[in-house]
């Protein structure tokens, strides 16, 4: 009796390789574009939260944005009117996995957003355009600017210019318009 020795042939195996090799890659950029959706949805909720600020500031007269890091994540909260009617919207942005920054007319450096130094931003009433960046809120709801010495000494008043969100290596970033109160996507 004879016996038969069979196997796989070289082809049979190139093609093996080949499937498992497609359903790697396949893999591998779409757990890589699930990590991004997190950086993009942070992205589109802090521009869409902006745009209604702006809306509601030029409508109400008092309205902000505040975006804070947290022990669990970043979050954003919204503002809206005065005492009795004001409404305020606590929303979760993102993990700490994620980091969030921002920049400044004065000096163009990032600062992280941490628990000693979150972003609060708000409108002008009569223009729309953004108004200095937000120190603190006195008790009667009158916002405190943030403010720089200038190389001539004169005071003045400091904007954010951007926010930067950024995942392990990918970062999108949102460019603000001080002038126009405008906000647009950056990928």
């Amino acid at each position: 009796m004879r016996q038969r020795n069979e196997g796989f042939s070289l082809i049979e195996l190139i093609v093996v390789i080949a499937i498992m090799t497609v359903l790697t890659v396949g893999l591998v950029m779409g757990l890589s574009s699930v990590f991004h959706m997190e950086e993009k949805k942070t992205v589109e909720t802090i521009c869409g939260k902006l745009n209604y600020t702006q809306n509601s500031a030029m409508a109400k007269s008092f309205a902000y944005i505040a975006i804070e890091r947290e022990s669990d994540g970043y979050y954003i909260t919204l503002v809206e009117g005065r005492g009795e009617r004001q409404r305020k919207e606590h929303k979760r942005l993102c993990s700490l996995e994620t980091t969030i920054s921002y920049t400044t007319s004065n000096d163009g450096n990032v600062q992280e957003i941490d628990e000693t130094h979150p972003l609060a931003l708000t409108y002008q009433k009569t223009s729309g355009a953004f108004a200095p960046m937000i120190d603190h809120i006195e008790e009667n709801d009158t916002f405190v600017f943030v403010s720089y010495q200038d190389e001539e000494g004169t005071a003045r008043d400091c904007y954010c210019t951007g926010i930067v969100v950024t995942r392990d290596d990918r970062s999108s970033s949102i460019v603000l318009y001080p002038k126009t109160g405008k906000c647009e996507q950056e990928q």
